[in-house]
């Protein structure tokens, strides 16, 4: 049974020597297959959180089935999870693991080996003395080649020992840059969240620069161009460096803001050469992408659910993160509109519904999980919980691509976004109608998509000088 979730075979030897609990393992995957509502990651994730279960109790020294209670359950996840980094570093996410241990008692009890739980809720198992999370060692750097210095580590645990190495006050300046990017700028958390970590990683080079006892109201434009200097001898791509210096240049206006520093230092930061709108969209024909509406199976209700969220995008055009924080009173099905109030730029906007999104919402609302959410989408598996990130629609749209085996220049939910706005586009929409549909804030971002009107560019193109010449000759 293991080897329909794995197809490795090291890490099925692994999962069956784990320990106390290995020679069950078999039985256990049985007893997770019988449960039809599970996933196949999930169960993935619940057959990793018993080995872990078991490789804890081979460190304890127990060697009897009957001990992995709910005491010690309990002991796993108050003494063991917050800390340990057996097999990933602990970001400090076990939500999963923990549902696991959930289900390795419940298929104890059920064999009769430990009485029912009874201390414990079934959907989280609810640590009674929850320790803080401690992170561990961050990655170590990586070995340059060429002689070029590494830039600095940017995981969860690389961040917290930033924070550590930091005067205490930074943390406080931290928390109020990111309140000032929400309250006077709106935005969103992941954008927040990227502001943050450039600023994070300019304070880490000044005060290895300055040293501890630096006051940030002594900056000056020469420590500004050295950062980015630094930032040069790295190799970042051009994206990057441009997302580094407007980071830069935000937090600067922040530090200015908040009269930390009295002189504005933004013009010490460069700009990049760079041609405006010079790339391309990437997409595909919209034919082509209203194919992937065929890929679901209808019958079930993930697929029901899946089939409404491609339809969402590849008619409305609407972002990944506004699909799934779509609320069901934002739905008026009698209005035959949809109002989309969380987005990118915090400016709502309100949508029609065709009569294909409508007869989809109904088909799915039908099956949906009965949940006091008010979200529309929710997970297919228990719990049922919203999906709490565009990359799950991400990895959704990417899986009904290769099964149609298409050749995409990109796999995420905007490819199909900028599918829509090309069709519209190179179909007679004009680029206030366009704009509106996508929720553009300015008529330049949408003007990008004019260099994807190939006919329309053929009318206006002018001959090539002096082509009469070039014929004769």
């Amino acid at each position: 049974m293991l080897e329909t979730y794995f197809d490795d075979s090291r890490t099925i030897y692994r999962l069956s020597n784990c320990g106390l609990f290995g020679h069950k393992m078999e039985e256990y995957a049985g007893y997770l297959h019988s449960k039809q509502d599970l996933s196949k990651n999930t169960t993935r994730e619940y057959l990793r959180a018993a080995a872990h279960l078991s490789r804890f109790a081979l460190w304890e020294g127990i060697n009897d089935l009957s001990l992995l209670n709910e005491d010690f359950a309990c002991k796993f996840v108050n003494e063991h999870l917050s800390n340990c980094s057996c097999e990933r570093l602990n970001k400090g996410k076990y939500h999963s693991t923990i549902r696991g241990v959930w289900q390795v008692l419940n298929f104890l009890s059920e064999a009769k080996i430990i009485s029912q739980p009874t201390d414990l809720i079934q959907d989280s198992l609810i640590p009674r003395q929850p320790q803080p999370f401690k992170p561990l060692k961050p990655y170590p750097p990586i070995q340059s080649e060429y002689g070029k210095p590494t830039p600095p580590r940017t995981d969860i645990a690389s961040q917290v020992v930033i924070m550590s190495n930091l005067p205490e006050s930074m943390g406080g300046i931290i928390l109020q840059y990111d309140e000032y990017l929400d309250s006077l700028f709106g935005l969103s958390k992941k954008t927040r969240d990227a502001h943050r970590l450039k600023a994070m990683l300019f304070l880490k080079w000044i005060y290895e620069e300055h040293g501890f006892d630096f006051q940030l109201s002594s900056l000056d434009a020469q420590d500004i161009l050295k950062f980015q200097e630094m930032c040069n001898e790295y190799g970042y791509s051009n994206d990057y460096r441009k997302t580094i210096t407007s980071c830069l240049r935000g937090f600067l206006r922040f530090l200015r803001w908040e009269r930390i520093v009295q002189d504005d230092l933004t013009p010490a930061v460069y700009k990049l050469k760079e041609w405006k709108l010079s790339s391309v969209p990437k997409h595909i024909p919209y034919e082509t992408a209203m194919l992937l509406l065929s890929v679901p199976d209808r019958e079930t209700v993930k697929g029901k659910r899946d089939y409404l969220a491609l339809l969402l995008m590849l008619q409305l055009g609407l972002r990944a993160n506004e699909v799934i924080q779509i609320e069901l009173k934002d739905i008026s099905l009698i209005n035959g509109e949809l109002l989309i109030q969380k987005t990118k730029t915090h400016r709502g906007r309100c949508l029609p519904i065709t009569n294909e999104i409508a007869d989809a919402i109904v088909d799915y609302l039908r099956v949906r999980p009965k949940r006091p959410q008010s979200e529309l989408i929710l997970r297919a598996v228990r719990p049922y919980n919203p999906l709490k990130s565009s990359a799950t629609l991400g990895s959704v749209v990417r899986q009904y691509i290769e099964e149609l085996g298409l050749s995409v220049p990109s796999y995420g939910t905007h490819l199909l976004r900028h599918s829509l706005a090309t069709h519209l586009v190179n179909n007679g929409a004009s680029f206030k109608e366009t704009a509106d549909i996508l929720g553009h804030t300015s008529i330049e971002t949408t003007g990008i998509y004019a260099k994807v009107q190939i006919e329309r560019l053929k009318d206006i193109a002018l001959p090539f000088p002096c082509w009469e010449e070039v014929c004769i000759i």
